[in-house]
């Protein structure tokens, strides 16, 4: 991880130049790149979604015969945060670039790792045209106002400016199994269900916060100290 000397944003990757023979060998790579098979489930969302894997999955036999590498490192600014920056090697020592702002909604280690993988998930799909195959959800749900929130969860702390949006009966189901499991279940069950469900939880956030708030509510109880009332440690 490097701290970059702009520090009043985060440092802007160099305009490519002489990139022919990356050019060349990315088009060649793009055509043999696979759609990324939708196999992940979204347990809050009842849908499917291509992960990291699949993603990589899609692209990397293309890219490693045409002599291409993905390079994905963490850039620091203390002013602007964490960026994660995609860069695409060629053989010939040509490149390209791009940075992701990474946002986590939790300040946990769980809810940081989150954040780096969607980062690296949409970055690389991005950097050398990967697109998951079937429906496009993200496009369907903004032009059409669906209730699937895909975009980037907000910050934690943070009063979002949008009001909660309504929950579906297949989205209270869920909230009301995830609280009726979570009560029954010992300090470390709780904590080992709130990383496997980290990303429902970071989607449920952005989606309705007053939900949000039971679940996690529900989650606290569950792993607090009950001496102290503070959690497990690594736990926010």
């Amino acid at each position: 991880m490097s701290i970059p000397d702009d520090t009043d944003h985060y440092a802007t990757p160099p305009a490519p130049a002489g990139i022919g023979k990356l050019a060349a060998a990315l088009a060649k790579a793009q055509g043999e790149i696979k759609g990324a098979a939708k196999a992940k489930d979204n347990p809050f969302f009842k849908s499917k979604y291509a992960d990291l894997a699949a993603v990589w999955d899609a692209c990397r036999e293309a890219l490693a015969k045409n002599c291409l590498a993905v390079i994905q490192p963490t850039i620091w600014s203390p002013t602007a945060g964490l960026f994660l920056r995609t860069i695409l090697a060629h053989e010939s020592g040509e490149t390209i670039e791009g940075d992701f702002p990474v946002k986590p909604v939790q300040d946990t280690p769980q809810g940081l790792g989150s954040a780096l993988t969607y980062a690296r998930r949409y970055s690389l799909a991005s950097m050398v045209g990967v697109a998951p195959e079937g429906e496009d959800d993200d496009g369907n749900a903004g032009s059409h106002g669906a209730t699937k929130d895909k975009g980037p969860p907000a910050q934690l702390g943070k009063k979002s400016l949008i009001a909660d949006k309504p929950l579906s009966a297949k989205q209270r189901e869920w909230i009301d199994a995830a609280c009726r499991d979570l009560e029954t279940m010992a300090v470390n069950q709780a904590l080992d269900w709130e990383i496997v469900n980290q990303e429902a939880l970071d989607r449920l956030k952005a989606h309705n916060t007053e939900a949000w708030n039971r679940v996690h509510g529900m989650i606290v109880d569950r792993t607090a100290d009950p001496a102290t009332g503070e959690r497990e440690p690594n736990h926010g």
